[in-house]
């Protein structure tokens, strides 16, 4: 639930993820885009 509000927020989709990238078995990584 608060994973989807911050997707909300910094205007990403869970199918085209640009800062939130789930990591399967592990968790949610947070990703600079300009890397």
């Amino acid at each position: 639930v608060h994973l989807s509000w911050l997707r909300r927020k910094l205007g990403e989709s869970a199918r085209e993820p640009r800062y939130l990238h789930t990591v399967r078995g592990v968790g949610v990584k947070l990703v600079d885009p300009g890397s």
